[in-house]
């Protein structure tokens, strides 16, 4: 990706990313996207639009967890009453 391509804080944004395994703040096919937008307001409209997305599959991936979460403690409820029953 050529960075000077970029706007200028767009620039200072993917230089003081750091890497968190498992976690992208932005992927390259994404990066590359925003950096063939030649007008600078549009790429800031495009890196906004991304990030929106990330923060809402995040938040999806998140509810799913918590879903997983409470099916397993409702399950583990069960088996327990199911014990004292039969005990």
């Amino acid at each position: 990706v050529d960075l000077t391509r970029l706007a200028p804080d767009l620039q200072e944004l993917v230089l003081a990313l750091r890497y968190t395994p498992g976690r992208e703040a932005i992927t390259e096919r994404k990066l590359r996207g925003i950096a063939a937008t030649p007008l600078w307001s549009e790429q800031r409209r495009r890196r906004v639009a991304a990030k929106r997305l990330r923060v809402a599959a995040e938040r999806r991936s998140a509810e799913k967890q918590n879903r997983h979460s409470d099916a397993l403690r409702t399950i583990d409820q069960l088996v327990a009453h199911a014990v004292r029953c039969f005990a």
